[in-house]
């Protein structure tokens, strides 16, 4: 459990964020470590096998000169900006209920689908990682009304031998008209998006409850409903540790890596 007064969450380099995950998720973890933080520059964030060149705006966000950081993790391609709240539970996977990776999904972002309903937000995962929200808990039902489920969290996970990450950019107050600016329309998108560009299928809390949500709020919430599980609250180092210098100077924060080139899949 975490002391009295410690923060519920840090700003954080992503590639540096990027770096730790990548790290700890690698060591003996002997029991679950939840945290939350947001990020300190903007920043577009790709999955470890995706093509740049097909997700990303590349173009527009060179000439920003915003960082692209590819995460050791799957899942799509997601935008860092001002109102997005990073959150992940690495966890042993004895741990689990459920081992399989859905299952992993739904018991590793239950504590934010928990902290959401405190402000009538019913939240599942949709598709495969994605965190969606519903106007009403209705549309939780079988088959009702997909179009009305969108997209709040960008969801992902890394499963080594000793541990097991789950990691999210949770959309709290993001302008999220911005997306389409640094993002194509994805190669691969979950059945629920049923064509919608970025803007119609993305959302964000203060959207869906109508209400404002401060960040340090949210990550209250999401660090509460965590510590109700008995998981521990460690957040991040904010700056780099010997430990984490070559994969944070050498590979997250490397060209080479993040622009690296994907072979395409066999047809």
């Amino acid at each position: 459990m975490t002391t009295a007064g410690q923060e519920d969450y840090v700003r954080l380099d992503p590639a540096l964020a990027c770096a730790w995950e990548e790290y700890t998720t690698a060591q003996d973890v002997r029991y679950p470590l939840a945290y939350a933080w947001i990020p300190d520059r903007e920043a577009v964030v790709i999955g470890l096998s995706q093509s740049a060149e097909r997700e990303l705006n590349l173009e527009t966000i060179q000439d920003e000169k915003i960082p692209i950081v590819r995460r050791s993790s799957g899942g799509g391609a997601v935008v860092f900006i001002q109102g997005v709240l990073c959150f992940g539970v690495i966890c042993p996977p004895e741990e689990l209920n459920d081992s399989g990776i859905h299952g992993s999904f739904r018991e590793l972002t239950s504590h934010v689908a928990d902290a959401c309903l405190g402000w009538n937000i019913w939240v599942q995962v949709a598709g495969i990682s994605d965190l969606a929200a519903a106007p009403s808990k209705s549309v939780q039902q079988e088959g009702a009304n997909r179009h009305a489920l969108r997209k709040i969290a960008g969801c992902a996970q890394l499963r080594k031998k000793q541990a097991i990450l789950v990691h999210g950019s949770l959309l709290v107050s993001a302008d999220t008209t911005r997306f389409k600016n640094y993002l194509q329309f994805p190669s691969e998108v979950p059945d629920y998006r049923l064509s919608r560009d970025h803007d119609s299928f993305c959302t964000t809390l203060e959207e869906i409850s109508g209400q404002s949500l401060p960040l340090d709020l949210v990550a209250a919430a999401i660090r509460q409903h965590a510590e109700q599980r008995q998981w521990t609250w460690q957040l991040p180092p904010t700056t780099c540790p010997a430990q984490l210098e070559n994969l944070y100077q050498h590979k997250y924060q490397s060209e080479d890596w993040s622009l690296r080139r994907i072979r395409p899949k066999q047809l």
